[in-house]
């Protein structure tokens, strides 16, 4: 057996020892995190977690950001500084407010409440806040601005669940995983506005 044989056999022995004697420290680790995560959970609820719902909540405007990229066309898309929507989007079919929000199960409502039933599941019922109490008034203060302006609104939803809102109609809500494709073809639809009549919007909503 050659020399640098020997030492792959050493050292793959003594990885394997090291690893083996080490298991049990990794195991109780793993079960003590997990217990610390279980503890803090179920004694201060899940508000604990609620970095967690930013997280996502960030990572899906990056996702919608990256989709509106890369279809075809001129628009402008920003975060408005005076306005409650995720994002505004200015394309030549019309201005989109756009909301993202994160459900699990059903949500039950109407337009005009400010709350919606969100079942969990059978037991688990939540209050949350309507996003088109916030899309509503978004539109309302541009049009405040400028009657003769189409505004779009729109809910995007970041996970599989069911909307039963009544007095919403199908296009002003879309699941995150459709985005693309509908708003492609969306996009490519009769032009509304021209290229200077967008960045003149824009001065006005900014």
């Amino acid at each position: 057996m050659s020399f640098i044989s020997s030492i792959l056999l050493f050292l793959k022995t003594f990885l394997e020892m090291t690893f083996k004697a080490l298991l049990p420290v990794i195991i109780l680790i793993a079960i003590w995190i997990i217990g610390k995560i279980l503890y803090r959970y179920f004694r201060y609820g899940i508000k604990e977690f609620d970095f967690l719902k930013k997280r996502e909540s960030t990572k899906a405007i990056d996702l919608v950001l990256n989709m509106l990229a890369n279809i075809p066309g001129k628009r402008k898309v920003f975060k408005p500084n005076n306005l409650k929507s995720d994002l505004v989007v200015l394309d030549k079919t019309g201005i989109y407010l756009f909301k993202i929000v994160r459900y699990k199960g059903y949500v039950i409502g109407e337009r005009k409440d400010l709350e919606l039933e969100n079942k969990i599941t059978l037991t688990k019922i939540e209050n949350v806040e309507n996003p088109f109490i916030t899309l509503d008034k978004d539109k309302e203060d541009i049009l405040k601005i400028d009657k003769s302006l189409k505004v779009n609104e729109v809910l995007i939803v970041n996970n599989i669940s069911t909307i039963k809102i009544k007095g919403i109609h199908e296009g002003e809500y879309i699941y995150l995983k459709n985005f693309y494709y509908h708003f492609k073809i969306l996009f490519d639809k009769e032009e509304v506005y021209s290229e200077d009549k967008i960045k003149e919007i824009k001065k006005i909503i900014i």
